[in-house]
């Protein structure tokens, strides 16, 4: 009796070790080669930085609204952050760049976990389950976004929360109806606006998938009162996003034909993970492979209308159809919504159809000996395709022939009726296009890994050295800009630094910084905004005191813009050079009646993210400049 318990206890938490497998395959220079699980995008410019700044504040018992550290100062609600996230625990225990790898790791092992309960709630074989949670985990939708702090935690919610739901219905008691309302209020709180809009999108999608054939009226009163009272409570996150977004060039920018692929381009992408010509992103975003496509059409077979898989994969198939559709349609498209951030929500009905699929190829038969066939010599068509064109990279040529050769093996395994040939197939075509792909990915592409001793890591060192030697030790009052490169890791050393990457830009200080060149035009790329031209006089008037460039590359483009700065060698570290701005009077500063700024008697006494105290000694009839922003809330006296 003892060991049938403790099988038990072990097949309960087969799902979190195998996650924790995934974890040290994928990650495993984490774990072994002194790397940080960090994305070289948002999660180092922002997450890092912002989530930081979150916790430096609750440390000092204020409530994190305002970032001070990003132009001339934001809102920390600006689409990136939350205050209440629940992975803001690990950056209050442990230094940002270990929070941040921590979070990934157990992300991933949650997502797969949830995905395998909640299939498994469905009736799958253990075998099946397990395949359909590989599909769910690693299919690029969803493991593209598992590294963006408020995204990751829409993909590991949506099987967890959905599985909560469905408990409710089983058992009908008022404790999962509670758990399941905790678990919409923690998405709530911890996604941003449009991957939270997809997740209630999904779950609206379940609730109609399961409504009984009796007491309808009930069942979808309680059901929208728990998903619209949730939604609520957003509002108080929600509304000071969308005023900064009202006072921001956000609308003005699109991603139209720059992240957006043609739909030949997509379609090349969706099974080799290869865009057919270039295109400036990562073709992974977009990739689910041969072995998906295999298990999911074997899956539609003997599949019942009446199913509760069937009708959640039929609401869910409206967000890929909607997306290739306004693909196909180039001239039609939605410039400013991208639809493919909903596609987790399929990827999970596709999980399904994949379990189901594998059910049925263990059976065999006709159909899913066709189905095999047909998809064995498609993928070899491709494989061969992939080495003699000589585009595809050698990782890709070999995922490609593994699937191939794998599903041609279940091929044969039908024939002569040999099952454990089929498993085998099965297997080694979802971790060869699946689990290797990921692996690729994590590894040589532009994101998640970062080493521990590179100039990225180092430049807190840095830029805490700049401000200990500059600021006294103290805050440093004032502003640094980089040219070369975009940095907002200077906030990890409370350095305040313009222009910065960030999701949005307040509208007046853009138009003021083209007005002064400082930038150039860009309506194409809502985040990047980098210094083009190094004018030290209209970087003083925005307390801009040291100027930061990387390489000689660098140094070069300033030694032919370099009126007014100051080569400040004393302060150069490894590869930094640093120049002091001649025109630099104070972030704080005087004007006279006539306009003219000039520096005086004035002493920051406080220079908190939301309130800056000052002494001055000013003369009668001149005026106190902060070259901060204006914002609403924001008093002075």
């Amino acid at each position: 009796m003892k060991e049938n318990k403790y099988i038990t206890w072990c097949l309960k938490l087969l799902p979190i070790l195998i996650g924790l497998i995934l974890a040290l395959i994928i990650y495993h220079p984490v774990f072994f080669s002194q790397c940080w699980a960090v994305n070289k995008t948002d999660a180092l410019q922002i997450h890092l930085p912002v989530n930081n700044l979150i916790i430096e504040t609750f440390r000092n018992h204020n409530l994190p609204l305002w970032n001070p550290y990003f132009n001339l100062g934001q809102p920390i609600l600006d689409g990136f952050s939350l205050i209440f996230h629940p992975a803001l625990i690990l950056y209050a225990f442990f230094n940002p760049w270990l929070a941040n790898s921590l979070e990934i790791i157990i992300v991933l092992i949650l997502t797969f976990s949830g995905a395998w309960y909640f299939l498994k709630q469905q009736g799958f074989s253990r075998f099946a389950t397990s395949i359909g949670s590989f599909v769910y985990t690693l299919c690029g939708p969803v493991f593209f976004l598992h590294s963006y702090h408020l995204d990751l935690t829409a993909i590991s919610l949506l099987p967890w929360i959905l599985w909560a739901f469905h408990r409710y219905d089983i058992v009908k008691t008022s404790k999962w109806l509670w758990i399941s309302a905790c678990f919409c209020l923690l998405a709530v709180q911890s996604i941003e606006p449009d991957s939270l809009f997809y997740l209630f999108v999904g779950l609206t999608i379940d609730r109609f998938a399961c409504i009984p054939q009796e007491r309808r009226r009930p069942y979808l009163i309680v059901w929208a009162g728990i998903l619209i009272l949730t939604i609520l409570t957003g509002l108080l996150t929600y509304l000071p996003l969308y005023e900064w977004l009202y006072y921001s060039s956000r609308l003005t920018k699109t991603y139209s034909n720059t992240f957006h692929p043609s739909f030949s381009n997509m379609i090349t992408a969706v099974f080799t993970n290869q865009w057919l010509t270039y295109w400036p992103y990562a073709s992974f975003y977009f990739y689910f492979g041969p072995a998906v496509f295999w298990l999911a059409l074997a899956g539609f077979f003997e599949l019942d209308k009446k199913n509760y898989v069937y009708r959640y994969f039929s609401g869910a198939l409206i967000i890929p159809i909607y997306y290739f559709v306004m693909r196909y349609l180039q001239p039609f498209e939605l410039n400013k919504i991208d639809v493919f951030r909903g596609m987790f929500v399929f990827c999970l009905s596709l999980a399904m159809i994949s379990a189901k699929g594998v059910g049925n190829i263990l059976k065999g038969g006709k159909v899913q000996l066709r189905v095999s066939l047909l998809v064995g010599w498609l993928t070899m068509a491709l494989a061969s395709w992939a080495i003699f064109s000589g585009t595809y990279t050698i990782n890709k040529c070999v995922v490609l022939s593994l699937a191939a050769v794998s599903i041609l093996i279940s091929v044969i395994s039908m024939i002569r009726k040999v099952v454990i040939l089929r498993i085998f197939g099965i297997f080694v075509a979802v971790v060869a296009t699946l689990l290797g792909s990921a692996y690729f990915f994590a590894r040589e592409d532009r994101h998640h890994l970062i080493s521990r001793n590179s100039s990225i890591t180092q430049r807190k060192a840095f830029y805490s050295y700049l401000r200990r030697v500059e600021g006294n030790g103290e805050e440093a009052h004032w502003r640094i800009t980089t040219f070369g490169f975009t940095d907002n890791t200077s906030a990890l050393a409370r350095l305040k630094s313009i222009p910065n990457y960030t999701t949005f830009y307040n509208q007046a200080m853009e138009n003021i910084l083209l007005v002064d060149n400082l930038i150039q035009r860009n309506t194409r790329l809502p985040y990047w905004m980098s210094l083009s031209y190094p004018d030290a006089q209209a970087l003083g008037i925005f307390g801009v005191k040291f100027l930061i460039t990387l390489g000689d590359d660098n140094v070069s483009l300033l030694d032919n813009n370099s009126v007014g700065w100051t080569k400040r060698p004393d302060l150069d570290w490894y590869f930094y050079s640093v120049w002091e701005n001649n025109y630099y009077i104070g972030r704080a500063f005087f004007l006279n009646s006539s306009g003219k700024r000039y520096s005086g008697e004035i002493e920051f006494l406080e220079d908190a993210p939301e309130e800056v105290v000052l002494t001055v000694n000013a003369q009668d009839g001149d005026s106190l400049g902060l070259a901060d922003l204006s914002y609403p809330g924001w008093e002075a006296w």
